[in-house]
């Protein structure tokens, strides 16, 4: 799984961008937790900071992805395998009341030129696909409830409702936290795949603890859809290690705040 990003520094944030986002005139990339100031950079209005500052670093996101901040679009994310198919008749849809996101999806997905669909995490994987030919675009929120419902696979299916070709598809998976710090209960492993439970290295014993690998696994079912590996990028960071510059749950928890993974396709 490629390690291919640039960081992207304007107006005093920086946002790091999958390496296929230039060749295919995409905007967006994925947020980190603060300004170079130190400003706080959460995104959560469902989250305990003032919903006009967290108003206020979501438009200064989307001016440093490229993004118009109307032609946002946030899914619910309910922690499902639903994914939604959204036009340029959702923009807006979550961007300044959470209440009014596309309910019961933890996916979106469209054929809009110039529609931003976002997503929210702090740990969960963030994934991002584009289509090269059909100009579609995706964001998964895949935590360990959507990857084992397969989110991923419901986001193919309505690329593939597009007439997206699987040769035509890349795919980013932004930084999550990762298999040094994500540690388990047993139980999870009856709520997977048996192919991913057995596939090597997703699940690792440790210590007498259990360890997920979540960006492999999703790697896995990528591939296992079908997405050509060399088309697959995974992020190095690990947001549990790397807490200066993504939010954690697992370190912070309700205190943690939210970064966004963002993609749109260009008009």
């Amino acid at each position: 799984m490629r390690e291919r990003f640039e960081w992207k520094k304007t107006g005093g944030l920086s946002i790091l961008v999958p390496d296929f986002f230039s060749s295919l005139d995409l905007s967006g990339g994925f947020s980190t937790r603060a300004d170079e100031e130190g400003h706080s950079l959460d995104l959560d209005l469902r989250g305990s900071a003032a919903g006009p500052v967290v108003l206020s670093s979501r438009r200064r996101i989307a001016a440093a992805m490229g993004i118009g901040f109307d032609s946002m679009v946030f899914a619910e994310q309910v922690h499902g395998g639903v994914a939604a198919l959204v036009g340029m008749d959702d923009a807006g849809r979550g961007a300044t009341d959470p209440a009014d996101a596309v309910p019961g999806a933890d996916a979106l997905v469209t054929g809009s030129p110039g529609l931003a669909v976002a997503a929210l995490s702090a740990d969960c994987p963030l994934v991002l696909m584009a289509d090269e030919a059909r100009r579609a675009v995706a964001v998964v929120h895949s935590g360990w409830r959507s990857t084992a419902s397969e989110a991923i696979s419901a986001a193919l299916d309505q690329l593939f409702a597009l007439g997206v070709e699987l040769s035509d598809i890349h795919a980013a998976v932004g930084p999550a936290i990762g298999p040094c710090c994500y540690e388990v209960g047993r139980e999870l492993l009856s709520h997977f795949p048996q192919t991913l439970v057995e596939a090597p290295g997703i699940f690792t014993e440790r210590g007498g603890c259990l360890y997920l690998d979540l960006a492999g696994a999703i790697r896995r079912q990528l591939v296992d859809s079908g997405v050509e590996a060399e088309r697959i990028s995974a992020a190095p960071y690990c947001t549990s290690c790397e807490t200066e510059l993504f939010f954690s749950y697992r370190r912070e928890g309700q205190a943690a705040g939210r970064c966004a993974g963002v993609i749109a396709a260009g008009r």
